[in-house]
């Protein structure tokens, strides 16, 4: 099976992302939760689109439904790790 990739930018796209994923797998809203060991209410806010859903549980659901998670930086992550960071001086007074 080909995996698709979607950019999520807001807590809507992620909820219904996640609704899809859980539509097309043929699972309820209780099964899927219990699957993924969060409450009912708690997976119908996410795929409400909540914007103060948990991370946590937020990526519990996300990999009982198989939905990979994958981050992209603008920058190589490699340099940001090296990179020093800026001090802040004082301000004079």
């Amino acid at each position: 099976m080909e995996a698709n990739g979607y950019s999520i930018r807001t807590p809507a796209e992620i909820g219904t992302f996640i609704r899809v994923v859980r539509i097309a797998s043929n699972l309820t809203q209780a099964e899927a939760a219990a699957l993924s060991g969060v409450g009912g209410p708690f997976l119908s806010d996410l795929e409400g689109g909540k914007r103060t859903a948990q991370l946590g549980p937020t990526l519990a659901v996300c990999h009982s439904l198989g939905i990979e998670i994958r981050l992209a930086a603008p920058v190589a992550v490699d340099d940001a790790r090296t990179r020093k960071r800026r001090t802040r001086r004082p301000r004079a007074t």
